[in-house]
């Protein structure tokens, strides 16, 4: 039983690394099962055994992806906070970015599904917005550390803080290009999200 249940596990893992070797270069409508089978080498059948239709499919890859992040950011909470704040969150931008940049096919498919949110069943809209709240809480716990440090405003719900700086790593890593040398660097990217464009009152123009 044991051993038949591991084998099922594997074949589902073969599956969906298959369909993400797959959305490297093409879209959703462009892959069919029967390539999916073909390249992870198991019947057409095994793939239905393990999800319900290809929604179904390429749904739970976007999942595996945000679990794995999740995972990722909580441990990084539930080790505590060994450095003062602002590098502990250049630690985990670094982290986040690192994940997003080797799964970029990845989270490129995870934005056309939630383009495609209003399209798709109540079942997967549901299940997309638990996964992305959880993912804003993993990243809130360890924002909340900035705002008993004093670093971060606390009248600004944590949960939002923590879409807005999810949303500035995906802005760095989906708009400048694969090139490391486009993207601006992640000590930008904390310290505007820290402090904002204007850098502290002391950055700003003088009013004349």
């Amino acid at each position: 039983m044991a051993k038949g249940k591991k084998r099922g596990a594997d074949r589902r893992r073969d599956i969906l690394a298959a369909v993400e070797g797959m959305v490297r270069d093409r879209r959703i409508h462009e892959i069919t099962l029967d390539e999916v089978a073909r390249l992870a080498r198991v019947g057409k059948g095994t793939i239905y055994r393990h999800f319900r239709d290809k929604e179904d499919l390429f749904f739970q890859l976007t999942a595996s992806g945000h679990e794995e992040l999740c995972r990722l950011v909580q441990e990084m909470a539930r080790a505590g906070a060994p450095l003062p704040f602002p590098e502990r969150l250049r630690g985990m931008c670094a982290r986040i970015s690192d994940f997003f940049l080797g799964h970029r096919a990845l989270f490129r498919l995870l934005g056309e599904h939630e383009g495609r949110l209003g399209a798709c069943g109540r079942r997967f809209r549901e299940a997309f917005r638990e996964r992305r709240r959880r993912l804003g809480e993993a990243v809130a716990c360890v924002l909340a550390e900035g705002v008993e440090a004093g670093f971060i405003r606390p009248d600004v719900p944590r949960e939002v803080l923590a879409q807005f700086l999810l949303g500035l790593l995906r802005a760095r890593n989906q708009a400048f290009g694969p090139d490391p040398a486009e993207r601006p660097p992640l000590k930008l990217v904390a310290d505007l999200f820290l402090r904002g464009a204007a850098g502290g009152p002391g950055n700003r123009k003088r009013s004349t």
